[in-house]
């Protein structure tokens, strides 16, 4: 998974190199139980499966009542989500749930594909975007 943000001062360069590739090993490892991580006041919560389940599928065509129970005890903002390594977005309760897809083994149809957020003026604008 891949943050940007429009900023680009000396500060947030540190942060990103001390916050993504120093601690990347540590943030893969916890990402089975879910790990939360804060950027810029945006809490974002990283998970392979689902809030509940790690082995839970949060699908493209999932009804939004099932995804609803799903994030139920979530207080996140974002929900990065894997699993069905299926690229979908979907906004629920104000919480964006987002699976990027798989850019080695995407599934269902889907073509390889990655995520980004960009977080601007405390906006989070969600993107799915295919890899050529």
């Amino acid at each position: 998974m891949l943050f940007r943000s429009t900023l680009t001062d000396k500060k947030l360069e540190r942060f990103n190199a001390s916050h993504t590739y120093k601690n990347v090993g540590m943030i893969l490892s916890s990402v089975l139980r879910g790990f939360i991580i804060e950027l810029f006041g945006i809490k974002i919560l990283l998970v392979h499966g689902s809030p509940r389940k790690n082995n839970e599928n949060i699908y493209p065509n999932l009804k939004i009542k099932e995804v609803e129970e799903m994030i139920s005890n979530t207080n996140a903002d974002v929900i990065f989500c894997g699993h069905t390594h299926m690229p979908c977005v979907k906004i629920e309760r104000g919480i964006i749930v987002m699976n990027p897809g798989s850019l080695t083994e995407p599934r269902g149809g889907s073509k390889p594909s990655y995520g980004i957020i960009k977080i601007e003026n405390g906006k989070i604008y969600p993107m799915v975007i295919p890899y050529i």
